[in-house]
C-alpha cells in the first residue's frame, strides 16, 4: 500500500513543525524546570550556602541546553529561509552539528576535572 507524503519544501515543513519544534520545547521546558529545583536550597541549607554538586549539576544542564539549541534551531529555520540561503545554511547546520558534539564531550571532561 502507497502512503502518500507530501513533496518537495512541504515535507521540510512537516517535519520541521511536527517533530522538531516540540521536541525542542520539551526538552527545554523540562531542562528549565530540573535547573529551577536545583537552584532552591534544600532542607536545612540557607540561601546562600551552596552545594557543589547542584551547581555542577545545574551548568551540565545548561551547557547542554546551549548545544541542543546551537544544534536544531538552524534545521528548524531552514525550511522558512530562501533557497539561496538555505544552501549555505544546510552545510553551516551539519557542520555545526558535527563539531557541536564534539565541543559538548571536550566541556564535560572540563567540567568534570573542575569538580574534582
Amino acid at each position: 500500500m502507497h502512503v502518500l507524503l507530501p513533496e518537495g519544501p512541504a515535507l521540510y515543513y512537516i517535519v520541521a513543525l511536527l517533530f522538531m519544534v516540540p521536541f525542542l520545547l520539551t526538552e527545554l521546558f523540562c531542562s528549565v524546570a530540573i535547573v529551577r529545583v536545583l537552584r532552591r536550597p534544600g532542607p536545612g541549607q540557607e540561601e546562600k550556602e551552596g552545594n557543589r554538586q547542584k551547581k555542577r549539576a545545574v551548568n551540565i544542564i545548561c551547557m547542554l541546553l546551549v548545544m541542543l539549541v546551537f544544534n536544531v534551531v538552524p534545521f528548524i529555520l531552514m525550511p522558512f529561509l530562501k533557497d539561496v540561503i538555505k544552501v549555505g545554511l544546510t552545510t553551516t547546520a551539519f557542520t555545526r552539528s558535527t563539531v557541536g558534539s564534539s565541543v559538548q564531550a571536550v566541556l564535560e571532561r572540563e567540567l568534570k576535572s573542575e569538580a574534582v
